[in-house]
């Protein structure tokens, strides 16, 4: 049990040093931004610093992400055999029975 309890401490550890460090890399954006709010040139490379870094970061997510389970497709329902049907008359009745 020691192993499985020392590999979660250790992964949790990395999550939390991952989170950390993206709540500094926004942290860090913003002042950047703030910083760079006469200079669209540094805006723009700004931008595309941060659709860099979000492309590491989905793609990280997405890689430690569990699939969810394939749930099995429900059984065919067996076919039933048709039978001829009896027919219906569906002549309507004359004035003239009685």
């Amino acid at each position: 049990m020691s192993a499985e309890l020392d590999r979660l401490t250790q992964e949790v550890q990395q999550n939390s040093s991952a989170v950390d460090s993206i709540i500094t890399l926004v942290n860090g954006l913003a002042e950047q931004i703030r910083n760079s709010v006469n200079d669209p040139a540094a805006l723009n490379q700004l931008a595309d610093d941060l659709d860099a870094q979000q492309g590491r970061i989905s793609a990280a997510v997405t890689a430690n992400t569990p699939a969810p389970p394939v749930e099995p497709e429900p059984p065919a329902e067996p076919e039933v055999p048709t039978t001829p049907e009896t027919p219906v008359d569906e002549t309507p009745p004359s004035d003239t029975e009685v």
